[in-house]
């Protein structure tokens, strides 16, 4: 019931994902291919479909294990990719000229891949049961850019409620960088459950951490949804909030 539970709530953030992707490209089509939108969109739609693809793949096991295997390893690899893409698109939005960001971004790329080349060489596909502690620091290497991104988001927030009180922005433009940065936050401590929830011995603490999950990946969904689709009520909530500070964030 659990493990239904857990790939339900994937697959919902899965399908924000996809939304915000749509969404994202058609901004990029509309301002003229803008890279930022696009590159966003393409992170966006290649870890949504890595993310559904690896938790639904197992699923062929009975039927076609060869399929199944290419399954988990296509999606495995298209996690990758979306994570490396995301290390290069921090880099190049929030400082392309900081030497600092360009070697987090390195960093990243090259934590992912020898985690990949690790998982290949000990990863008996289809069981996705990694021999320990691998299944642990996979998931911590995972957790790497979305760390990243969550202090970046809430520097550049900080930086984004300064000139809101300065009449430099709108209210929507600081609210969608707290929402990044719930957003990330979210995805980085998915992560790091995981990573504990592999880590344990316990086999009674698990069905908790899987229910922090399913938590987690709904939470993070509502907050991508709220980013790239706020009902009315919603930015009427936000305009009243940058008046009334103390209302919102």
């Amino acid at each position: 019931m659990l493990d239904s539970l857990v790939l339900a709530s994937r697959a919902l953030f899965a399908l924000a994902g996809f939304g915000a992707g749509i969404h994202l490209a058609r901004t990029a089509i509309q301002e003229g291919g803008l890279p930022t939108h696009a590159w966003g969109s393409a992170i966006i739609f290649v870890g949504g479909l890595g993310l559904v693809g690896y938790a639904a793949a197992p699923l062929l096991q009975t039927t076609s294990p060869a399929l199944a295997i290419a399954g988990l390893a296509l999606s495995d690899g298209l996690e990758r990719v979306a994570l490396i893409g995301l290390g290069a698109f921090l880099w190049k939005v929030f400082g392309p000229a900081s030497k600092a960001r360009r070697l987090a971004a390195g960093t990243v790329a090259v934590v992912i891949v020898l985690d990949w080349i690790a998982v290949l060489r000990f990863q008996a596909w289809p069981e996705t049961a990694l021999p320990m502690p691998l299944a642990a620091t996979t998931h911590l290497a995972f957790g790497v850019p979305l760390l990243w991104s969550t202090l970046e988001s809430a520097m550049q927030m900080r930086r984004s409620r300064r000139q809101l009180v300065l009449g430099l922005t709108k209210p929507i433009v600081t609210h969608r960088f707290w929402l990044w940065t719930l957003g990330s936050a979210g995805l980085f401590l998915i992560c790091l459950v995981t990573a504990i929830e592999q880590a344990i011995d316990s086999a009674a603490g698990r069905p908790l951490l899987a229910v922090v999950r399913i938590v987690l990946h709904a939470g993070t969904a509502a907050v991508v949804a709220l980013a790239f689709f706020p009902p009315q009520a919603y930015l009427r909530f936000v305009e009243r909030g940058a008046r009334h500070p103390s209302a919102t964030a």
